[in-house]
């Protein structure tokens, strides 16, 4: 059975409820219950700081400090046939061989450039934004 508090959250969000504050220095946002949770794990509030507990390289957010410990400090056991690099996850190492491909799979819908990655587009597209005169990035 589900405890009360779990459901009424549950309903809250489906009826646009959001009763929580963050309470470290954004305390003009309301949330819910599981949005509070997750905009923690993602954002840093009056400069704090995440160290790595292994190399002592310190990020804004746990993601970011969990990103890094997964990148570099795990075991890698996905291995790249075309070069020495190994990775931690099959997904980084499917997007590793795009770049060995020269998959391009992401068309700017804005000029004529195509990326590897979702993430390359998004970066691109923020330059775009940026560039009030229309230039191409």
């Amino acid at each position: 059975m589900i405890p009360k508090v779990r459901l009424e959250g549950h309903q809250n969000m489906h009826q646009g409820i959001r009763p929580f504050r963050c309470e470290r220095g954004c305390n003009d946002r309301n949330f819910h219950c599981q949005q509070l949770r997750l905009h923690h794990y993602r954002n840093t509030h009056d400069g704090e700081r995440h160290e790595c507990d292994v190399c002592c390289k310190t990020y804004r957010s746990l993601r970011s400090l969990n990103y890094h410990k997964k990148d570099v400090h795990s075991e890698k056991p996905f291995l790249c046939s075309k070069c020495p690099q190994a990775f931690s996850s099959n997904s980084r190492l499917r997007q590793h061989l795009k770049y060995h491909n020269r998959e391009k799979n992401h068309p700017c819908l804005q000029c004529k450039y195509s990326f590897y990655s979702k993430a390359d587009l998004k970066k691109h597209s923020k330059r775009h934004e940026q560039n009030s005169d229309g230039a191409n990035t």
